[in-house]
C-alpha cells in the first residue's frame, strides 16, 4: 500500500470503488468506513432578465397586411426562443413543466418490494420488504462537471477534495492526489461527464445553492425543495418503479452493457452522462458510472426495522449510504440492489451524487 494512501484520517479503510462490506478484499484500499460497519458487514436565473422588444406598427392601411405578418412570424419566433432557453423539468406520468436548474423526472410513487429479490445478495440488501413511497422528482442524470462548475464559480466553495486531495486511480494503482478533484481527474473530463471526487458534505453546499435559486410560484407555494433521494427513492426510481428488475433497465446480464459503464466496458474512466440506454422512466446511468449519495445513514441491519412508508434512516452512524456503484466495479456491485457505504467527506474519481426534489 502507497504511503500517501496510509496518511488518512483515523484508521478507517475501505475497498476503493466499493462498499463497506469488503467483499473485494484483494483490491486495494483507501480510507472510508470505519471497522464498525467492516463488521457489520456502504440557477434568479443568470444572464440578464429575457427581455422581449415590442415593435409599434404602422396604422397605415397598406402596410396592414405586412404588419400581420410580420407580428405573427415575430411571435412564433419568440416563442420557439422562449422554448428552446428554458430547461424543462421532465416529468413523465404527469406532463407538468417547470423551470429547473437541472433536469428532473417526475416519478409517481407507490409501493414495492425493496431488497434483494434476485436472492444472490448481500446481508444488508435483506429481508425482502415492501416500501411504499410517495411522488417526488429525480434527476434524469447524474449531477455533471458543468453543472458543479456553476455552483463552484458563483459561490467559491472549497471542496473536500480542494482541501485533502482525492482519491484515484493512476496507471494501475489507486492514489491520493492533491490536485485531484472535480476539476481534475487523471482521465480527460467534458462538462457532461459526472461531477465526481464529490463528498457527502460537498453535495449539501450545492443542494444549499441549488434551492436559493428556487422560486417558489404563488401557484404552488408548498413547492418543494431539492434534495438528495432516499434509499427508498433511489431503489424504486432505479428499478422503472419498482419493477423486478436486477439493473437499472434490464435483468438480463448480457444486456447489461447496453445500460451501464462498470469494469468490463468503461475503459478505466467515467463516461459523459446519458451514452447508455435509460430505464423505462427515462433516467441514465442508475446502475454504474459513479457512485451516487443518498441522504440515510447506513446501517447494515436497517431493512430489518425500515418503515414501510417512506423510510429514511436518519439515525446517525459513521457512514452515509451510496447506491450505482462506479465504473470501477464488476457486474455484482452494480445490481439495483447493492448498498455501498462511506464516511460523508470521503471523496474518490468514482463518487458523485444525483438530484432529487420533493413535488
Amino acid at each position: 500500500m502507497d504511503s500517501d494512501v496510509q496518511k488518512m484520517q483515523g484508521n478507517n479503510m475501505l475497498s476503493f470503488g466499493y462498499s463497506s462490506k469488503g467483499n473485494y478484499k484483494n483490491l486495494p484500499q483507501r480510507h472510508g468506513d470505519t471497522e464498525e460497519i467492516r463488521r457489520n458487514g456502504e440557477r434568479k436565473r443568470n444572464g440578464g432578465a429575457k427581455k422581449l422588444f415590442f415593435i409599434a406598427f404602422s396604422p397605415s392601411l397598406h402596410l396592414l397586411p405586412f404588419s400581420l405578418v410580420f407580428f405573427v412570424f415575430l411571435c412564433a419566433s419568440v416563442s420557439l426562443w422562449l422554448i428552446m432557453s428554458f430547461p424543462l423539468v421532465v416529468t413523465g406520468d404527469e406532463g407538468k413543466d417547470a423551470e429547473a436548474p437541472i433536469e428532473l423526472v417526475f416519478v409517481k410513487g407507490g409501493c414495492f418490494k425493496m431488497g434483494d429479490i434476485a436472492g444472490d445478495g448481500e446481508n444488508d440488501e435483506r429481508p425482502v420488504h415492501e416500501v411504499c413511497v410517495d411522488d417526488f422528482y429525480i434527476g434524469k442524470y447524474e449531477v455533471t462537471r458543468g453543472e458543479f462548475e456553476k455552483f463552484f464559480s458563483e459561490t467559491g466553495y472549497t471542496t473536500d477534495a480542494q482541501k485533502m486531495g482525492c482519491f484515484g486511480k493512476v496507471g494501475y494503482k489507486w492514489r491520493k492526489r492533491m490536485d485531484f478533484s472535480w476539476e481534475k481527474v487523471d482521465f480527460p473530463q467534458t462538462d457532461r461527464h459526472p461531477a465526481v471526487c464529490i463528498s457527502y458534505n460537498d453535495t449539501q453546499e450545492f443542494i444549499k445553492w441549488l434551492n436559493k435559486k428556487l422560486v417558489v410560484s404563488e401557484a404552488n407555494p408548498s413547492d418543494g425543495k431539492y434534495r438528495l433521494p432516499t434509499e427508498a427513492e433511489w431503489e424504486y426510481a432505479a428499478r422503472s418503479g419498482g419493477k423486478a428488475e436486477k439493473w437499472a433497465g434490464t435483468s438480463i446480464e448480457s444486456e447489461l452493457s447496453d445500460y451501464a459503464w462498470y469494469d468490463k466496458n468503461s475503459g478505466g474512466k467515467t463516461h459523459p452522462v446519458g451514452q447508455k440506454k435509460p430505464n423505462v422512466l427515462g433516467l441514465y446511468d442508475m446502475s454504474g458510472n459513479v457512485w451516487e449519495w443518498v441522504e440515510d445513514w447506513y446501517e447494515v441491519d436497517y431493512y430489518d426495522r425500515s418503515p414501510k412508508n417512506n423510510p429514511l434512516n436518519t439515525s446517525p452512524s459513521h457512514a452515509k449510504s451510496m447506491r450505482s456503484g462506479p465504473w470501477s466495479v464488476p457486474v455484482h456491485a452494480v445490481r439495483v440492489f447493492y448498498r455501498g457505504s462511506d464516511i460523508p467527506y470521503s471523496i474518490c474519481d468514482g463518487l458523485g451524487f444525483r438530484i432529487a426534489k420533493t413535488p
